[in-house]
C-alpha cells in the first residue's frame, strides 16, 4: 500500500489535516469541525459532501416560525453545521497527533451548551480516535448529544449494520469505512440512503464518549465484517 507523505496534523490554515501512512482526515473547523475528507491509499474518500460526525442535538429544535421553507433546506439536522469551532494540535513524539476542537452554542440546546471534540491519530494506523464531550448550559437539560455522518455510497455497496453491534460498516469494493463506538454509549443508530450517501445518524445516551472511525482494505463482506467483530471500539 502506498502511504501519505505527509505527517503534519495541519496542511493550510482553511482546511485541517491528520495524515499518517495509512490514513488522512481532513476537516472543517470553520465548519462545525465535521470531517470532510476520510480517505486511505488507493482507496479513495468516505465521506460526503454532508461530513461525517455533524454535532447536533436531541431532540432537534424546532425550525424558526419565520423559516416558511425549512422543510426543503434542512432536510437533516443543521447543528452546528456552519458554526466555527476553536481548534488547537498536537503532536506526541514522531507518531501519535491530535486535534482538540471546542464551540459554546448559545442557541444549543434551548439555553446553550459546549461541544468539544479530540481526535488522535497514530501514524501508522487505519483509523482514528476521536473523544466527543457535550455539556448544556442548563444543568437541568436532558438533551442529549446527535452525531450525523454522511458516507459515500454507490450502487452495489454493501452497508454491514447488524442489530445489536457497536459499529457501522460502509463497504465499496475493497475499500471498508467503519464507525465504531464503546457499548451502551448509543441509545439508537439509524442508518438512511440519501442521494450519493448512507446517512448514519447517532443518539449518544453519555455526554463523554469515545468512537473510532477509520478505513480497512478488505476483499469482500465477509472478511469485513470479520474485521469489526474481531476489532471492538
Amino acid at each position: 500500500m502506498n502511504s501519505f507523505s505527509a505527517p503534519s496534523p495541519f496542511v493550510d490554515d482553511r482546511s485541517q489535516t491528520l495524515a499518517g501512512s495509512h490514513l488522512l482526515v481532513a476537516f472543517g473547523a470553520d465548519a462545525g469541525a465535521r470531517i470532510w475528507k476520510l480517505s486511505a491509499p488507493a482507496l479513495g474518500n468516505a465521506a460526503t459532501s454532508i461530513g461525517l460526525l455533524r454535532d447536533a442535538v436531541y431532540p432537534e429544535p424546532p425550525a424558526s416560525a419565520r423559516d416558511y421553507i425549512a422543510a426543503y433546506t434542512h432536510p437533516l439536522p443543521a447543528g452546528t453545521f456552519n458554526r466555527a469551532y476553536a481548534c488547537s494540535a498536537a503532536v506526541t513524539g514522531s507518531t501519535v497527533m491530535s486535534v482538540s476542537c471546542s464551540y459554546d452554542a448559545p442557541d444549543l440546546p434551548a439555553g446553550g451548551g459546549h461541544f468539544a471534540r479530540t481526535l488522535t491519530l497514530d501514524a501508522s494506523s487505519s483509523d482514528i480516535a476521536i473523544e466527543e464531550r457535550f455539556a448544556p448550559s442548563d444543568p437541568a437539560s436532558t438533551a442529549r448529544l446527535e452525531s450525523v455522518s454522511g458516507f459515500a455510497y454507490r450502487a452495489g455497496d454493501v452497508v454491514i449494520a447488524p442489530d445489536t453491534a457497536n459499529y457501522v460498516g460502509f463497504l465499496h469494493g475493497r475499500r471498508l469505512a467503519a464507525l465504531r463506538w464503546q457499548p451502551g454509549d448509543v441509545e439508537h443508530a439509524t442508518v438512511k440512503h440519501v442521494r450519493g450517501a448512507q446517512l448514519l445518524t447517532l443518539v449518544f445516551t453519555r455526554r463523554d464518549v469515545n468512537l473510532r472511525l477509520g478505513i480497512y482494505d478488505v476483499n469482500d463482506a465477509a472478511e469485513a465484517e470479520r474485521l469489526l467483530q474481531a476489532n471492538p471500539p
